[in-house]
């Protein structure tokens, strides 16, 4: 074979090869703005559920503070309360407080309160934390005044007032914690009733359960 002959089936080769190459970069790029479309059309808008909960059993000193009464006494009480986390560091509470009775000397009491509060915790490590928790709470009042010829027998009301409360928390196990705190509700009762604002020292201790995640297509982005 001649050298011009050998020259040219080499260039021959040359151009077949390249236009080869240029055919399958065209090929990947067309694949790779294919894939792009895909996955922006696959991105959308879900609903997630939170899959972590706790419920909480507590025991607490009530403290009122009664402008009509000549004494401020201390009752225990209870509380159940059931929270769901809704971020690593906030979660939501439903706490229900079971009905105290305080005798004031001249003034007997009957409350009682529902909570509905925002929970934020802030860890200090594996173990400590520190937490604040804000909301809206529900409280009844009844009161029983002595025989006096100034006033009915008993008065009640009920409404809704500001509660807010900081403490601590310490984990026993990744289930298992202890929160202490104190918490204030100011500006409890109404006319009939006169003004009070209770006082709480809370101890509680709280588990810690979950399911599988629950999420829910909503709408595709544009």
């Amino acid at each position: 074979m001649s050298m011009n002959k050998l020259v040219s089936l080499l260039c021959l080769i040359g151009i077949i090869f390249t236009n080869m190459a240029m055919a399958q970069n065209e090929s990947n790029s067309e694949l790779e703005v294919s894939q792009t479309e895909t996955t922006e059309r696959s991105e959308a808008y879900y609903l997630v559920f939170p899959n972590q909960y706790y419920v909480s059993v507590g025991a607490n000193y009530l403290l009122p503070s009664d402008d009509r009464a000549s004494k401020n006494p201390i009752e225990p009480s209870m509380n159940l309360m059931f929270g769901m986390d809704l971020a690593p560091s906030w979660g939501l509470e439903f706490n229900y407080l079971t009905k105290a009775k305080f005798d004031f000397h001249n003034i007997e009491l009957s409350y009682n309160q529902w909570e509905l509060t925002g929970r934020y915790t802030h860890e200090l490590n594996s173990r400590w934390g520190v937490y604040s928790r804000f909301g809206l709470a529900k409280w009844d009042l009844d009161k029983h005044y002595p025989a006096d010829p100034h006033f009915s027998d008993s008065r009640s009301s009920d409404g809704f007032a500001f509660i807010g409360e900081l403490g601590g928390s310490y984990a026993l196990s990744p289930k298992l914690g202890v929160d202490f705190g104190y918490a204030i509700v100011p500006k409890l009762g109404k006319g009939s009733t006169g003004e009070l604002t209770m006082h709480r020292l809370n101890i509680s201790l709280s588990w810690k359960f979950g399911f599988n995640e629950k999420t829910f297509f909503m709408k595709e982005k544009n």
